[in-house]
């Protein structure tokens, strides 16, 4: 029993301390991961559609529909 006390004291400040520099490292990624998402978002929008695969389908259908009327409206407009 005592060694199971221990063992999680132990654990806690080990897990704290393996939080404690991950917000260092994230910030040092900061930057990258915004290059990285923007990069998604030229692709297909990849960061964008994580949080839609959750969502119903309709609002996809919904957003396809109106990224659809603004392309064909400025293709218009340009011819």
């Amino acid at each position: 029993m005592e060694y199971h006390r221990k063992g999680k004291k132990r654990a806690g400040p080990s897990t704290e301390a393996q939080r404690e520099p991950s917000p260092a490292h994230s910030d040092a990624h900061t930057p990258r991961d915004d290059s990285t998402s923007g990069r998604q978002y030229a692709q297909l929008g990849g960061g964008a559609q994580t949080p839609l695969r959750q969502t119903p389908p309709v609002d996809q259908q919904s957003i396809l529909l109106t990224t659809l009327q603004t392309l064909t409206s400025l293709v218009q407009s340009m011819v």
